[in-house]
């Protein structure tokens, strides 16, 4: 189901930028091969990719969290909760991108 999802998504990315659209995917990329892939389908259309790369201290994404957790047991946000040992889970699947990926990094300040 995810793969149909993804093809989905690359698809309607296309059909935007088809029309002149600017188009932001913001999902998965956690590991090098998914980037590179991405990226590849994307080059043998003619369509530019970049990858931007936002990054946020640990506070900042905890706290983050916590908002989100908060809203979630309130009622007001349908999604699962991530606690602390999902988060270190989840973590540790990222693949922190190398500098030769990377177009632009952005670090996240409060």
């Amino acid at each position: 189901m995810e793969r149909r999802c993804r093809s989905f998504l690359l698809r309607q990315a296309e059909s935007l930028f088809a029309l002149g659209l600017d188009v932001v995917l913001d999902f998965g990329f956690w590991n090098r091969k998914e980037r590179l892939d991405t990226k590849q389908y994307f080059c043998k259309q003619g369509i530019p990719v970049r990858l931007i790369v936002l990054d946020a201290p640990y506070e900042i994404i905890t706290r983050h969290l916590e908002q989100r957790n908060r809203l979630i047991e309130t009622g007001k946000l349908r999604a699962y909760p991530i606690d602390e040992e999902k988060r270190k889970r989840f973590s540790s699947w990222f693949e922190e991108p190398t500098p030769d990926e990377i177009d632009e990094y952005i670090h996240i300040v409060e």
